[in-house]
C-alpha cells in the first residue's frame, strides 16, 4: 500500500467516527452526561479513548477495516492505564477541533495528551499531570544552541495559535514571524531563514518523529510557556477521575511509565527526550 492510500484510509476513519460521534451527541447527550462513567465503563468493559492519527510518537493508526493497528506512548500509557482498571480499550480518531466537545458529552471516556489550562475545567475534567508540555523551541542540532537566552536577536517562526506570553523576558529582542503550520515553520528553519520554530511541545516532537534525518533537530529543554499535560476527562464524575489519577500513579511507581516513556523517547527510539518529568502522587 502507498503511503498517500493508507493515509487517505485513516482520514475517512476521522471524518466516518467524528461524524458517528456527533450523532450520538445529536440524539443523547442528556443520558451521557447523566451517566456515572466508572460505572457505565466496567458494566460495559470497554473504555472509548480519542486519539489522534499520524501523531508519532504520540498515536499513530495503521491499516483499514479489521486490520487496523494502534500505537504510540499515548496508546501504550491509555493501555496500561485500561489494564490497571480491568477493561479493554475502545479507540476512536478524532480532530483535535472536536475532542473537547466529545469529552465533555462522555462520548469518549479519555482523551489523552490535551493541554490543561484554566477555563477548560468549566467544560471538561482532568487527570493528574502526566507529561510536561507547553510552548517550546527547536533548533538545528548544527546550531549550537541549548538555551532560549542564545535566541536573543535571532530570528524566530512562531505557529500560528501558539502561547508565546511572556517570550520577550526569556528571548530578547527576538524577531518573530508567524507561519500557519508546524510544517512551514520547520521548512524555513531546515532553510536556515529563521534560527529556530516555536510552537506547542507535542507538535514539535512530531516534527522530529516525521523527519528523515530526527537528529539535525533539537528541542529546547526550557519552556517558554510551560504547559502540564493531562488526561481529558467526562466533566462532574469524581469517581472516574479518581480512577484514572490512581491508574496513572501505579504507573509512575510501579515503574511501568518509565518502561513506556523508555520505548518511544529513550536512548534507541527515534525522539529522544531525557526524563525530567516527575509525576505527582498523591497517599492514599
Amino acid at each position: 500500500m502507498k503511503p498517500s492510500e493508507n493515509r487517505n484510509g485513516i482520514r475517512a476513519t476521522v471524518y466516518a467516527a467524528a461524524l458517528a460521534a456527533l450523532i450520538v451527541l445529536a440524539w443523547c447527550p442528556a443520558y451521557l452526561a447523566a451517566a456515572e462513567t466508572s460505572d457505565a465503563v466496567r458494566e460495559s468493559g470497554i473504555m472509548t479513548v480519542g486519539i489522534r492519527a499520524d501523531y508519532l510518537p504520540f498515536s499513530e493508526v495503521t491499516g483499514q477495516g479489521d486490520n487496523i493497528t494502534y500505537s504510540g506512548f499515548d496508546v501504550d500509557t491509555i493501555r496500561a492505564v485500561a489494564a490497571f482498571i480491568g477493561v479493554q480499550t475502545h479507540f476512536v480518531v478524532v480532530e483535535p477541533g472536536v475532542v473537547v466537545t466529545l469529552v465533555a458529552e462522555s462520548v469518549i471516556q479519555v482523551a489523552p495528551g490535551l493541554n490543561h489550562r484554566m477555563g477548560w475545567e468549566r467544560v471538561i475534567d482532568y487527570s493528574v499531570t502526566y507529561l510536561a508540555g507547553g510552548t517550546k523551541a527547536m533548533v538545528l542540532a548544527s546550531s549550537g544552541i541549548f538555551s532560549l537566552s542564545s535566541l536573543s536577536r535571532k530570528r524566530i517562526a512562531v505557529v500560528a495559535g501558539t502561547d508565546i506570553t511572556g517570550i520577550e523576558t526569556k528571548i530578547r529582542d527576538g524577531v518573530t514571524i508567524e507561519v500557519e503550520t508546524p510544517e512551514a515553520g520547520l521548512l524555513l528553519l531546515t532553510d536556515r531563514e529563521v534560527t529556530a520554530l516555536v510552537g506547542d511541545f507535542k507538535d514539535l516532537v512530531n516534527l522530529v518523529a516525521e523527519s528523515e534525518k530526527p537528529a539535525t533537530l533539537r528541542i529546547i529543554k526550557e519552556p517558554i510557556v510551560p504547559i502540564p499535560i493531562a488526561l481529558g476527562l467526562p466533566p462532574d464524575d469524581g469517581a472516574w477521575r479518581e480512577l484514572m489519577d490512581r491508574a496513572l500513579m501505579d504507573l509512575w511507581v510501579s515503574g511501568r511509565y518509565a518502561e513506556i516513556y523508555e520505548t518511544w523517547f529513550g536512548s534507541e527510539a527515534k525522539v529522544r527526550l531525557p526524563l525530567d518529568f516527575t509525576m505527582e502522587v498523591w497517599p492514599k
